[in-house]
C-alpha cells in the first residue's frame, strides 16, 4: 500500500462567528469554545490519572491519540508537563521528569495558518501553542517523508517529543511496532464521533490498540457508545 497517496488533502474547515474551528468535512466542531480546554482536561488528562503517572513512572512514558485536530489534547499535556517540571524545580527536589513520547495520528492535518487561527481563541495556551505553532510546518501534507508520512517535533530540551502521523488512524498505528512488552502508556480517544467518523471507530482500531498497549495502559474517551464500548471489552480492556 501507498500510504502517499492516502493523505492527499488537508482539513476543510470553517470558522464560527465565535472564531471556533468547523470541520465540513465531517460537518462537526473540533472542540467548544467556551468548554473546550476543560473538557479534554477532565476527559483525557484527569481520566487518564496523566499526572500521577508522570511523576511517579521512572522510564520513557507514552501516550498515543486518535485526531490530533487543533493539538488542544496535546498542548494540555505539554502543559501539564512544564508545569510539573517547574514545580519540582521550586520544591528543589532531586528529581526530574520522565521522558515523554506523545504519538499522535491524523488524517486531515491543519495548515499552519488554520492551526494558527483555530488556537487563537484559547489564550490559556497560548504560550505553549507557541511552541507548537514555531515548529509546524506550513503545509503539513507537503511535507515530504517517504513511504511513512509524519511529522516529529521535540519540545522543552528534548523532554517531550511529538510524533504525528499523517494517515487515517488505522493505517497509521499500523505501522509502529511494539516492543515485547508493548508500547502505549495511555490513550486519547479523540476525533469526531462514531455517528460523525464511523471509519475510525472500527474495530480494526481497537484491535491495533491492544496489539500497541502496554499490559496496564489506560484508554479515555469522550463518547460511551457502545459501538465503542463493546469493541474495547472485546480487545482486553476493562470498561
Amino acid at each position: 500500500m501507498d500510504l502517499n497517496n492516502i493523505v492527499t488533502k488537508q482539513a476543510n474547515i470553517s470558522f464560527q462567528e465565535n472564531g471556533a474551528p468547523y470541520s465540513k468535512h465531517f460537518d462537526d466542531i473540533y472542540f467548544d469554545s467556551e468548554t473546550g480546554c476543560q473538557q479534554s482536561e477532565d476527559i483525557f488528562i484527569q481520566g487518564n490519572n496523566i499526572e500521577p503517572r508522570l511523576l511517579a513512572h521512572k522510564s520513557d512514558f507514552t501516550i498515543a491519540e486518535t485526531g490530533f485536530g487543533t493539538g488542544v489534547n496535546f498542548l494540555l499535556t505539554l502543559k501539564l508537563y512544564q508545569q510539573l517540571s517547574e514545580r519540582l524545580n521550586i520544591e528543589g527536589k532531586n528529581k526530574s521528569l520522565t521522558k515523554l513520547n506523545f504519538i499522535s495520528t491524523e488524517k486531515y492535518p491543519l495548515s499552519k495558518v488554520e492551526l494558527v487561527k483555530s488556537l487563537s481563541i484559547l489564550p490559556e495556551l497560548a504560550k505553549v501553542a507557541q511552541l507548537l505553532i514555531e515548529q509546524y510546518p506550513e503545509s503539513p501534507c507537503s511535507v515530504d517523508t517517504g513511504q511513512k508520512p509524519s511529522i516529529q517535533l521535540n519540545f522543552l530540551n528534548g523532554k517531550v517529543s511529538l510524533t504525528l502521523l499523517l494517515n487515517d488512524s488505522v493505517n497509521a498505528l499500523s505501522q509502529l511496532r511494539a516492543p515485547k512488552f508493548g508500547l502505549v502508556d495511555a490513550w486519547y480517544l479523540d476525533g469526531f464521533a462514531p455517528t460523525k467518523n464511523p471509519d475510525m471507530w472500527s474495530e480494526t482500531l481497537f484491535t491495533q490498540i491492544a496489539r500497541l498497549s502496554k499490559d496496564q495502559a489506560s484508554l479515555s474517551t469522550f463518547t460511551i457508545a457502545g459501538t465503542v464500548r463493546r469493541p474495547l471489552i472485546n480487545v482486553g480492556f476493562r470498561v
